[in-house]
């Protein structure tokens, strides 16, 4: 009897010393459905990160009578140690959708160059070209685009032009 005793003066009073209420219920739901967010710095993106610096091409007409590659590099905004890999795509003309990609290409984080053979241009014709950094996180930073015109003259052979 005692034992029941125990455990009845237990269980009352933990109901009666227990938060009750609407308000008490409320400010804890209020608490857990909103969790504050932590202090990001202004100047500082959580999403993206500044883009690549384009180093070739860097005129706006490349010739490329004669070779048999086109190169193309650029230099990272941050440690190279820091990129992931690069996303590097190449487009006919200056309209950069899904439909006028003719080249892309996943580019590890220690190498900042691709090289493109000459065949997937034409002469008289424009391209361009972008790249992506994507660092840890990851993040994104936003694409650099560079537009250019290939000049591409037809070799002398033995017998005249070819």
């Amino acid at each position: 009897m005692a034992r029941l005793r125990t455990w009845l003066f237990f269980i009352v009073a933990c109901f009666v010393l227990a938060p009750r209420g609407p308000l008490g219920a409320e400010e804890k739901a209020e608490k857990a459905a909103r969790p504050e967010p932590p202090p990001v710095r202004e100047y500082v993106s959580t999403t993206h990160i500044p883009g690549p610096h384009r180093v070739l091409p860097a005129q706006d007409t490349v010739d490329l009578t004669g070779r048999m590659f086109m190169d193309f590099r650029w230099e990272p905004s941050s440690s190279p140690y820091h990129v992931w890999y690069y996303d590097f795509h190449l487009y006919k003309g200056y309209d950069t959708t899904a439909v006028r990609e003719i080249f892309a290409k996943r580019v590890s984080g220690l190498s900042a160059a691709v090289s493109v053979r000459a065949d997937y241009f034409k002469d008289g014709e424009s391209y361009t070209w972008s790249v992506v950094q994507v660092d840890a996180g990851p993040r994104f930073s936003a694409p650099v685009y560079h537009t250019f015109r290939v000049i591409k003259k037809p070799e002398k052979t033995a017998y005249g032009r070819r």
